[in-house]
C-alpha cells in the first residue's frame, strides 16, 4: 500500500464519521422527541464509540501518512523534518492541531451526562468538518475569496453531513413506526426530517455549484483531467440521492400504513447510505488531486 493511497483511505474514514456523527447528532438534538432520542441514543451507543474510535485513530495517524506522502515514502512518516514541515508550513498542519483538539473532547465527551454529552458531541463533529475546509481547494484563492470559499465549504459539509449522518438514526426511526410505544413519536420525527431534509438538500446543491465554480470557474467539462471526472461522477450519485429521496418522501411515506411500502422504504433508505458513502469515498480521491493541469 502507498502513503498516497493510504491517505485517501483514511480521509473517507476520517470524513464518513464525521459526518456521520454530526447528521445523527444535529438530527436527535434538534428534532426527535427527548424520549425517543434517549432510546435511539442507547441503540447507538456502539456506533458512537466505534466513530469517535475512528475519529482518534485517523486523526493521530493523517500526519505520519501526510509526511509519508510529502516526501519520499513510508521511511519519512517518521522524519523529524518532514512532520516539521507539515505541522508548521502547511494548511494540513494547522488542521491536524484542530481536529487532535476537538478529537480530545470528543473523548472526553463520554464523561458526561447523556443529554449534554450529545450536545457536545454535535458541536465537536461539526468543527470536525469545518476543519476539512483548511485543507480544502480554497488555499488556491487569495484573501477575501478564500475565506468566502471556505465558508462555502463549511455550509456543504455541515449540509451534507446533515442530510447523510441523520439517515443512520432514520433506519431505526422506520423500524420503530410498528412499535405502539414510539409509533407516533417516530412518525413525527420523519417527518420532520423530510422537512428539514428539503432545506438540507437544496443547501449541499447550491453550495455544490458555488465550489465548482469557485475551483474551476465553470462546469466540469475537462474529462481528460481526473478531478473533473471524478466531480462529474459526484454530481451523478448526489442527482441519484435526490431522486431517492424525493421518491422515499412524496411516493412511499404517504403509504406507510403498509407494510410493502415501509419495507422498500427502508431498504432505499440503506441504499442512499450506500450512494452517499460512494459520494464521501470519490470526494477522498479528488481532493488530492489539482483540479486541472
Amino acid at each position: 500500500m502507498t502513503p498516497q493511497f493510504a491517505l485517501i483511505v483514511s480521509r473517507f474514514l476520517f470524513d464518513s464519521a464525521a459526518l456521520g456523527l454530526w447528521g445523527a447528532s444535529i438530527y436527535l438534538a434538534t428534532c426527535v422527541h427527548c424520549e425517543l432520542t434517549s432510546y435511539i441514543e442507547s441503540r447507538l451507543r456502539r456506533w458512537r464509540i466505534a466513530t469517535v474510535a475512528i475519529l482518534c485513530c485517523v486523526s493521530i495517524l493523517s500526519l505520519p501518512l501526510q509526511a509519508a506522502t510529502m516526501g519520499e515514502g513510508w521511511i519519512d512518516a517518521v522524519s523529524p523534518s518532514i512532520l516539521d514541515a507539515v505541522l508548521f508550513s502547511t494548511n494540513n498542519g494547522a488542521a491536524w492541531f484542530a481536529q487532535i483538539g476537538f478529537v480530545l473532547c470528543l473523548s472526553l465527551s463520554w464523561l458526561l451526562q447523556p443529554r449534554k454529552r450529545l450536545h457536545a458531541q454535535t458541536l465537536c463533529a461539526g468543527l470536525l468538518l469545518a476543519t476539512l475546509s483548511i485543507m480544502g481547494h480554497a488555499a488556491m484563492n487569495d484573501a477575501n475569496l478564500r475565506t468566502l470559499h471556505r465558508l462555502n465549504d463549511v455550509v456543504h459539509l455541515l449540509c451534507g453531513g446533515a442530510w447523510l449522518g441523520a439517515l443512520v438514526p432514520v433506519i431505526l426511526l422506520l423500524r420503530l413506526l410498528d412499535d405502539a410505544q414510539w409509533q407516533d413519536k417516530s412518525r413525527r420525527a420523519l417527518m420532520r426530517f423530510s422537512t428539514v431534509g428539503h432545506l438540507a438538500v437544496a443547501a449541499v446543491v447550491l453550495s455544490g455549484v458555488a465550489n465548482t465554480l469557485l475551483v474551476l470557474g465553470g462546469l466540469p467539462a475537462d474529462w481528460s483531467q481526473p478531478y473533473q471526472l471524478l466531480l462529474c461522477m459526484k454530481i451523478i450519485l448526489v442527482g441519484a440521492m435526490i431522486v431517492l429521496a424525493l421518491v422515499n418522501r412524496y411516493v412511499l411515506v404517504p403509504r406507510l400504513a403498509s407494510n410493502s411500502a415501509l419495507e422498500l422504504l427502508t431498504r432505499l433508505t440503506w441504499f442512499e447510505i450506500a450512494l452517499g458513502l460512494s459520494v464521501v469515498s470519490l470526494v477522498a480521491v479528488f481532493g488530492t488531486l489539482a483540479p486541472t493541469a
